[in-house]
């Protein structure tokens, strides 16, 4: 065998093996599915650079999440207005369908914890609850979509109530006071 051919064998054959088993799982992962990058470092090996220059840490980060939020957000005012109105129908159904996105890339984009958290099992009971708690808020506006199909107002005010109480449970245990 000669060097070269054994070189191509020991480096360059386990990277493509790796670049085409990278690019086949990047294929399976449904659109809009988007992970965020963190810093694992515990809070006293923070880069100083990436602190903000007067050292005081803005009331919310702007970021994906941030911006998912406030679609949320901005569409639970929007859909308080068209409770019970057959009428907008077809604007209710829009309004849930952009809601049902914003809370699905929410599962995947993690806040930061209110205190830092350097147990595993801790962090991973912490991420696990948040994840759970985001796909209670989407499968509730699935529930609420289906009403509104169903031409369910009480149906979808009773949902829409409770989305209410999931916002405000989950900003109680996942933002700092």
């Amino acid at each position: 065998m000669k060097p070269f051919h054994a070189f191509a064998m020991v480096c360059l054959l386990p990277l493509t093996v790796l670049t085409a088993v990278g690019i086949a799982a990047a294929r399976t992962l449904p659109s809009g599915v988007r992970f965020e990058m963190r810093d694992t470092r515990p809070a006293g090996e923070q880069d100083p650079a990436a602190a903000p220059a007067d050292g005081a840490k803005g009331e919310h980060e702007e970021g994906p999440m941030h911006e998912h939020m406030e679609v949320l957000q901005a569409g639970m005012k929007e859909m308080r207005k068209m409770l019970g109105k057959a009428e907008q129908k077809a604007e209710m159904l829009a309004l849930v369908t952009k809601l049902e996105a914003s809370a699905l890339a929410c599962v995947t984009l993690l806040p930061e914890p209110a205190a830092p958290i350097t147990e595993p099992l801790a962090l991973a009971t912490w991420r696990i609850d948040y994840q759970r708690r985001m796909v209670q808020v989407y499968d509730t506006l699935l529930q609420l979509e289906l009403a509104v199909h169903k031409d369910d107002a009480e149906g979808a005010k009773a949902l829409y109530k409770a989305l209410g109480e999931q916002k405000q449970s989950g900003h109680d245990a996942y933002q700092a006071d």
